[in-house]
C-alpha cells in the first residue's frame, strides 16, 4: 500500500507512482494527489506532471465510487496530454471506464473507437471497448471483444490484462446463463491476481467467483466466498457494499434471514453514508422483499428507502414505482387500501411499458384479495393473469381461484395441483433472489387456494397432498406420495400458507382435520425456542438453560398437543412453508421423524 505523505514538488516519477498505487490503495492516493493539486484553480492549465497526478486522483476517486469528481479530474488530465501518447490513451481508458459507470455509454464507445493506441496498449483499448459494449447490451460483440483482448494480452505477456479479459469473459458467461463456465473463467483470473499479489483485485476476483457459485446453485461455497470478499474489501478501506449485498442474497437463498438482516444493515449504512453502489438499486429492491419475508421488516424498509433514493438520483422514475410495488408486496398485514394501491400501480406500470412488474402487481393484488375474501374486486387482474402462458403458475393460480369462487371444486383442485407442481419445480433450480421471492409468495397463494378447496370438499387427504408437494424439488405426483405415506402409522401434516395453518392427521388409512392454532402464536413460540437453542450453543452453559428450554417446549406443546405422549412408533411430521425449518423434534415428548423432500429425517 502507499504510505500517506504530502508531495512537496510534482516530480513526474512520483506522479506515476501515484497512478500505480491508485489500484491498490485508492484512499491514500486520493489524499496525496488532492494535496499535490490543492494549489490549482479550476481555470489553470495542467503541466505534464500535474496531469499525471490528476489521472491518479481520478483513478482513485473512481475506485471509491466518487464518479462525478473522478470524471472532472480525468477530463482535465486528458486535455493536458498529447493525443496519441500512451499517457493520453491510458487516461482515455480510465475516463471511459468512469463514463460507463455514469451511464455515458455512447460517448465512451465513440472515444474508444477514436483512440489511436500503440501496439502495447491495443489490447487494453480492445478490452475497454468490449466492456462498454457489454454494458450497452451487445453481449455477443462484447464476448468477441474480450476474447480478442485475451489473445492480444497473451501475445504481449500482459498477465494483468489477461486476468481482466478472463474476468470480462466470465461476466458475459454469467449474463448468458452459463454460471459454471463463468466460475472457471473467474477462477483463472483470480489465480493471476494472486500470482501478482494484488490485494484489492484478489478481493474483487473472489467476489466474482462467489457470484458465479451462487448462480450455479452452490450456495454454501458462494456465501463463504462473498463473505470473505466483503471482509477483505472493508479491511482494505474499499467500498464493500456491492459485495456485501451479494453475500446477503446468498444468505437469504440459504434460508438464513437473521444473518442476512445483520449483514444488510451494515451494507446499507455504507451506501447511505457515501456515494457507493449507485448501480445496486435493483438488487436492494429485491433484497427488501426477501428481508421482509424473513421477518426483518425494519431493515427491509431501509433497503426500499435507499433504493428509492438511488433511483431518484439516477432519474429512473419508473423504477421508483417498482420499489413501491415491492413495499406493498412486503406489508405484514395488507388491507383493502393495499389492494387498491396495487391495482392502481398495475395500471401505472403498464402505461410506462413495465409489463413484467405490472403482472407482478396484478398477481399480488389477486393474492391479497383472496386473503381478504374480496376476489370480486380484482376481476380485471384475474382476467389479465388468465392471458399468460398455459404453464405459468400465476395463470394456474388464477384458474384455481376463479374455479373456487365459482364453486367448481374439482377444477380448483386440478389447477391448484398443477400450479403447485409448476412452482415446486422452479424452486428446485438455481434462482435469483427476486425470482425465488416471487415463487415463494406464489407457493403460499396456491396453498391458500388449495386449503380452501380442501375445506369445501371436506377432504383432509388433499391437505396432506399439498404439504407433501411443497417438499419436492420437482414435479409432484400426488398418487405416488399418497401410496407412500397413507399407510404410515401416523402422519401429521402442517400446512402453512403464510397467513394461517391447517392441520391434518393421517393414520390407518384415514385422514382427519385437527383444530389449528393461531399461526402467529406458533411462529413466535417456535422462534423463541430456536433462539434459546442457538443461545446455549454460542455461550457457556448456564444453570437454568435446561429449565428455560423445557418451559419453551411446553408452551409449544400447549399449542400443538399432538406433540405430546408416548408412542411405540415415531410420528411422521411434514410441514410446508417457512415453518418447515422450525426445531420440531426438540419440543416433542414423543419420537418424531421429519419428512423432507423424498426421505424421512431422523431426529
Amino acid at each position: 500500500m502507499c504510505q500517506s505523505r504530502r508531495i512537496e514538488s510534482l516530480d513526474i516519477d512520483d506522479a506515476r507512482e501515484l497512478v500505480i498505487g491508485a489500484d491498490d490503495d485508492p484512499a491514500s492516493v486520493r489524499e496525496m494527489a488532492a494535496a499535490a493539486l490543492a494549489h490549482l484553480d479550476d481555470s489553470d492549465v495542467l503541466d505534464e506532471a500535474e496531469a499525471i497526478v490528476a489521472w491518479a486522483l481520478g483513478l482513485a476517486l473512481r475506485h471509491l465510487r466518487e464518479l462525478d469528481a473522478a470524471r472532472s479530474w480525468l477530463d482535465r488530465a486528458l486535455s493536458a496530454l498529447a493525443p496519441g501518447s500512451d499517457d493520453h490513451t491510458q487516461v482515455t481508458l480510465t475516463l471511459t471506464g468512469t463514463m460507463a459507470y455514469l451511464g455515458e455509454l455512447a460517448e465512451a464507445e465513440q472515444r474508444l473507437r477514436d483512440a489511436e493506441p500503440s501496439a502495447a496498449l491495443a489490447g487494453r483499448v480492445t478490452f475497454q471497448l468490449a466492456a462498454v459494449t457489454e454494458r450497452v447490451g451487445r453481449v455477443d460483440e462484447a464476448a468477441a471483444g474480450y476474447h480478442d483482448a485475451l489473445a492480444q494480452f497473451r501475445r504481449s505477456g500482459d498477465r494483468l490484462g489477461e486476468a481482466h479479459a478472463l474476468s470480462g469473459i466470465g461476466l458475459v458467461e454469467l449474463e448468458s446463463d452459463q454460471p459454471s463456465a463463468a466460475r472457471t473463467s473467474f477462477g483463472a483470473a483470480l489465480e493471476i491476481y494472486r500470482e501478482l499479489d494484488l490485494e484489492m483485485l484478489i478481493a474483487t476476483g473472489t467476489h466474482n467467483v462467489g457470484l458465479a457459485a451462487m448462480r450455479s446453485g452452490d450456495l454454501v461455497r458462494a456465501s463463504e466466498l462473498l463473505g470473505e470478499s466483503a471482509r477483505e474489501l472493508d479491511r482494505l478501506g474499499q467500498p464493500f457494499a456491492e459485495t456485501a449485498l451479494d453475500h446477503v442474497e446468498s444468505l437469504l437463498l440459504l434460508g438464513r434471514p437473521d444473518e442476512a438482516a445483520e449483514r444488510a444493515t451494515r451494507a446499507l449504512e455504507s451506501i447511505q453514508s457515501s456515494s457507493a453502489s449507485t448501480d445496486r438499486a435493483e438488487m436492494l429492491t429485491a433484497l427488501g422483499l426477501a428481508l421482509a419475508r424473513g421477518g426483518a421488516h425494519d431493515v427491509a424498509q431501509r433497503a426500499f428507502a435507499t433504493a428509492d433514493q438511488l433511483f431518484l438520483d439516477q432519474d429512473r422514475g419508473p423504477w421508483r414505482s417498482v420499489v413501491n410495488l415491492r413495499r406493498l408486496q412486503s406489508e405484514a398485514a395488507p388491507d383493502r387500501s393495499t389492494l387498491e394501491s396495487l391495482l392502481t400501480l398495475s395500471t401505472a406500470l403498464r402505461s410506462t411499458g413495465m409489463e413484467t412488474a405490472a403482472i407482478d402487481s396484478d398477481a399480488a393484488a389477486v393474492d391479497i384479495a383472496d386473503r381478504l375474501g374480496a376476489v370480486h374486486l380484482v376481476e380485471g387482474a384475474v382476467t389479465r393473469l388468465l392471458e399468460l402462458d398455459v404453464d405459468d403458475p400465476r395463470r394456474l393460480h388464477a384458474e384455481a381461484l376463479r374455479a373456487l369462487v365459482e364453486g367448481d371444486l374439482q377444477s380448483a383442485r386440478r389447477s391448484a395441483r398443477s400450479a403447485l407442481s409448476a412452482v415446486t419445480g422452479r424452486l428446485g433450480e438455481p434462482l435469483t433472489l427476486d425470482l425465488k421471492s416471487a415463487l415463494l409468495a406464489q407457493r403460499d397463494g396456491v396453498i391458500r387456494v388449495g386449503l380452501e378447496t380442501a375445506r369445501h370438499l371436506d377432504d383432509p387427504s388433499m391437505v396432506v397432498e399439498l404439504v407433501l408437494a411443497t417438499q419436492h424439488a420437482s414435479s409432484f405426483d400426488p398418487e405416488t406420495a399418497d401410496r407412500r405415506w397413507r399407510n404410515a402409522n401416523e402422519l401429521i401434516a402442517v400446512a402453512d400458507d403464510g397467513a394461517r395453518l391447517a392441520l391434518v392427521r393421517s393414520c390407518d388409512d384415514r385422514a382427519e382435520f385437527l383444530d389449528a392454532p393461531d399461526r402467529g402464536a406458533v411462529v413466535e413460540a417456535l422462534a423463541h425456542h430456536a433462539f434459546l437453542l442457538s443461545d446455549t450453543i454460542i455461550r457457556p452453559p448456564g444453570p437454568d438453560d435446561a429449565g428455560r428450554l423445557d418451559r419453551s417446549a411446553a408452551a409449544i406443546r400447549t399449542l400443538a398437543p399432538w406433540l405430546e405422549g408416548p408412542s411405540e412408533e415415531p410420528l411422521l411430521l411434514v410441514v410446508s412453508g417457512d415453518l418447515a425449518r422450525a426445531p420440531w423434534t426438540s419440543v416433542s415428548t414423543r419420537s418424531i421423524r421429519l419428512v423432507t423432500s423424498t426421505h424421512v429425517q431422523d431426529p
